[in-house]
């Protein structure tokens, strides 16, 4: 079942595209491409939506060039709608926020060291997803075998594609060396108020650059 903001979400998003509509003739082509987005954002590939959609749009023929301006318009109208963010990234949103919380309840609690291995658990779940999502291997082949790249390979591959500079870089890596140090016992590394900044940080990251 989906997450209730999510769902809410979702519905906001289709009616904002039913309720523009097609209001005269030189709106339709803006509509279809606003309604086959939505659709793409929000079902599977092979979803009975997207392959009807596809149905319907073989049928329209002779896309001239200056409809290309209703095309970028539409993407336009999405962007400063801010509903360029597909139905995985939510959920990875939902998901991940989740996570977070309750790493922020335990830290309340003075479990600082399983709140610190949470989120840092939550950061290379993160990570990998970002990758996924920019063109960045997770996977490295070792003695004939794929395994998965760690998180200072991960994010050395993502700030060399250019998703983050050198400075985030160096602070994602020091986030995951705290993870470590509490993963491995070693307490006396950190204090509460360094698990505290780095949940804040990784919240941040998070919603900055979403998968």
């Amino acid at each position: 079942m989906l997450d209730e903001t999510v769902q809410q979400e979702m519905v906001q998003q289709i009616d904002s595209v039913l309720k523009d509509g097609v209001r005269e003739a030189s709106d339709t082509q803006f509509f279809h491409t606003r309604a086959m987005a939505l659709i793409d954002r929000l079902t599977p590939a092979r979803s009975v939506y997207a392959r009807m959609a596809a149905t319907v749009m073989e049928e329209i023929r002779g896309l001239r060039g200056d409809r290309l301006q209703h095309i970028l318009t539409a993407l336009k109208a999405d962007i400063e709608a801010g509903f360029l963010q597909t139905i995985e990234e939510l959920v990875h949103a939902s998901l991940f926020a989740d996570i977070l919380g309750q790493a922020e309840e335990l830290l309340d609690h003075k479990y600082r060291d399983a709140a610190a291995v949470l989120v840092g658990g939550a950061l290379e779940i993160h990570l990998r997803e970002l990758a996924k999502k920019n063109g960045v291997s997770v996977e490295q082949t070792r003695k004939g075998k794929a395994v998965p790249r760690s998180v200072e390979d991960l994010t050395n591959g993502l700030t060399k594609q250019g998703v983050y500079n050198e400075l985030t870089n160096k602070q994602v890596k020091a986030w995951y060396a705290l993870r470590t140090a509490a993963a491995h016992g070693d307490y006396g590394k950190y204090e509460a108020a360094d698990v505290k900044a780095m949940l804040n940080g990784v919240t941040n990251f998070m919603e900055k650059y979403s998968a």
